[in-house]
């Protein structure tokens, strides 16, 4: 289901680091999505509090802007073992065979003979994947390369990191999610600054 509003909130802390706040938020909400937004509730009642000293900007709009895009090219002849893809977090490892373990199975990529087949093994796995599918949806040209389209419109894509290693990906990064008509102009909140 497509959004229909979409809200934009920035928190600009004064005690806590980028890379502080990437572990506490950020790594939490890539493995478990509960944790990570009772860790983000938490952290705004310590703001709302005075606990935690920062800035809370906040914006909305209509959810009528674009959605971001990029795209994966696979190259089936490439692969190597222990090669990797990163998607928003989530790490596919090429293997030469697939596990037995479900949980480590869905996080490999094994080569299918050609880049088409590969491409469409990789569009799979993103669609099935538990960290991904609600969020992107993948589709294929058929050769080898892979569109990732954000399943909201708006700037939120374009925050997206992709990442490869070695020759059987390349990757372009997120750079055309666009914010829709805006709802409200930002509205920004100070507590302990």
């Amino acid at each position: 289901m497509a959004a229909t509003g979409v809200l934009y909130v920035a928190i600009a802390t004064h005690n806590q680091s980028g890379t502080d706040l990437a572990q506490k938020y950020a790594k939490a909400a890539a493995n478990d999505p509960n944790t990570g937004i009772n860790d983000l509730i938490n952290l705004l009642a310590r703001i709302a509090g005075g606990g935690e000293s920062a800035r809370v900007y906040v914006a909305a709009d209509s959810a009528d802007g674009t959605a971001g895009t990029c795209t994966v090219t696979v190259t089936d002849a490439n692969f190597t073992a222990g090669e990797t893809l990163t998607i928003c977090g989530v790490v596919f490892t090429v293997a030469a065979a697939y596990s037995t373990n479900p949980s480590v199975a869905r996080n490999q990529i094994v080569a299918q003979g050609s880049d088409g087949a590969s491409g469409i093994e990789l569009k799979n796995k993103i669609n099935t994947h538990p960290l991904l599918k609600d969020t992107w949806l993948a589709s294929d040209n058929g050769s080898g390369v892979v569109t990732l389209t954000a399943r909201d419109k708006g700037l939120h894509a374009n925050l997206a990191v992709l990442a490869e290693s070695g020759d059987a990906f390349a990757v372009t990064q997120v750079s055309n999610g666009a914010e829709g008509t805006l709802s409200t102009s930002l509205k920004a909140w100070a507590r302990g600054v």
